[in-house]
């Protein structure tokens, strides 16, 4: 009894540690923002505001858990 229980153990944090190594080492974050049309002037503020956020995110603060953002605005 005491074999199995430790070979699911081991079994265990070999699994977590493979599953944690292989995730991306940056974090995409995409928003939809009105880029184009006759609210484009909000919406460019909007974007510099987010990509300047996460400009200082990652010079200053290294990133989220040592991990980088990458932003996409995307035009509505």
């Amino acid at each position: 009894m005491k074999n199995n229980i430790l070979l699911a153990v081991v079994a265990g944090v070999i699994w977590v540690s493979l599953a944690t190594g292989t995730r991306a080492q940056t974090i995409k974050v995409g928003a939809v923002i009105n880029l184009t049309g006759p609210a484009s002037s909000y919406g460019q503020y909007h974007a510099k505001g987010l990509q300047d956020y996460f400009r200082y995110v990652n010079e200053v603060k290294g990133g989220v858990a040592g991990r980088k953002i990458e932003f996409s605005p995307l035009p509505s």
